[in-house]
């Protein structure tokens, strides 16, 4: 057996465990390094500078011949052991704490998705009644309530990720902006530093990555509901009828003949009336209660207000009903606040490009199926006014 070779098998057991600590150590690295997000990996930058800068040593400083000392075990064992250990600690506190990270946004992914999956508006096609919008507009508030209760949970985990990288937040100072004066630093260094100025935070592009995330869940939500409402209509979500109608739709809207009451002196034969219910003819004197319901809905304070009254919802115009229904599908945007903020996403819901066509294409076919009733209540009745002027029992 060689000496050399002799020499290396005398240090087999320190050399087992000294290499399944690297192997524990590079899975940790990689693992780390696979799994960053873009918007992470700038805001650990500093606390993995150490860690790279000891894997540097590692790989261009220490080697076996560097450290070996015929006749001096215990100082190789020692060496290595403290400088495993050393990059160990680093990286497994840097490992920790990306994964706390991790488990918060997940936390949060699973908070809103339960939403994102259950519908906000239910109305299967095998439903012979219609939706009641009153009663639609009943649930939602409700649902509303539930989900700024869940929005808490939110906060809660965010302000728990904050605290976590509080350290981190605080050593990220704005930057004084470059000056124009000409300085000695190569051309290099130069733009190197251009792309460290306080443009760009990783803590603030941190944040927007949260908001961006529950932002997207949000419009899922809401795409998903208004896209339920077109199909039930009868139209896809480009607002173009189905080859094939459903067999039940969504809303109804009754027609009803209006009989005058009748005295002891006679009749007043100009009342009668062919009648739909709900209106098809918005009511401008309905339009304040219209707009202090929908300020009420999904707010807890005026849960209780004598103001607060959805009874008054029948009253309104089929058109204002399914108005006041479709925005208060849209006030989910305001349920959800901002993370590092105090604003809300109901901007960014109401300008929704698509969501604001969904919603017209909903209001141009109905509006498209009151032309069709006026036409009918014209040809069916309106031509025949004049029998009932004469003989209202023959004109019945």
């Amino acid at each position: 057996i060689p000496a050399k070779a002799e020499y290396l098998m005398s240090f087999e057991s320190s050399f087992r465990r000294h290499k399944a600590q690297l192997e524990l150590i590079v899975t940790l690295y990689n693992g780390m390094h696979v799994t960053l997000l873009p918007v992470e990996r700038p805001l650990l930058f500093e606390r993995m500078l150490p860690i790279e800068s000891l894997i540097v040593k590692a790989v261009l400083t220490y080697k076996w011949d560097s450290i070996a000392t015929p006749g001096d075990r215990s100082r190789n064992d020692r060496v290595l052991q403290d400088f495993l250990s050393a990059v160990l600690i680093q990286l497994s506190d840097c490992v920790n704490l990306l994964q706390n990270l991790k488990n918060n946004l997940r936390k949060m992914e699973g908070v809103v998705i339960k939403w994102a999956q259950s519908p906000l508006v239910i109305h299967s096609a095998s439903e012979t009644q219609p939706l009641d919008l009153r009663a639609g507009v009943e649930t939602m508030h409700e649902k509303l309530l539930k989900i700024s209760n869940d929005n808490n949970t939110l906060q809660n985990l965010f302000d728990d990720t904050k605290k976590k990288i509080g350290s981190i937040i605080k050593k990220q100072k704005p930057r004084p902006p470059l000056t124009s004066q000409k300085s000695s630093t190569p051309r290099k260094s130069r733009v190197r530093h251009s792309n460290n100025t306080d443009n760009y935070q990783p803590w603030e592009a941190y944040v927007n990555y949260w908001n961006l995330c529950l932002l997207r869940i949000i419009r899922v939500m809401l795409r998903k509901s208004f896209i339920h409402i077109l199909l039930r209509l009868g139209l896809d979500e480009k607002g173009v009828c189905l080859s094939q109608a459903p067999e039940n739709r969504i809303f109804e809207i009754r027609m009803s003949f209006h009989r005058p009451q009748y005295s002891t002196e006679g009749a007043n034969m100009k009342t009668m009336d062919i009648i739909f219910d709900p209106s098809i003819k918005s009511k401008k004197q309905m339009e304040s209660s219209e707009k202090n319901i929908l300020s009420n809905i999904g707010s807890k304070k005026n849960t209780d207000n004598e103001n607060f009254e959805l009874k008054i919802i029948n009253t309104l115009s089929f058109f204002q009903q399914l108005n006041l229904f479709l925005c208060s599908l849209l006030k989910v945007g305001s349920c959800f606040k901002k993370f590092s903020t105090n604003s809300t996403f109901s901007d960014e819901i109401e300008k929704d490009a698509e969501l604001i066509a969904m919603k017209s294409y909903i209001f141009e076919h109905v509006s498209k199926i009151f032309v069709n009733l006026n036409a009918y209540k014209q040809l069916a009745f309106s031509n025949f006014d004049f029998l009932w002027k004469c003989n209202a029992v023959q004109y019945i």
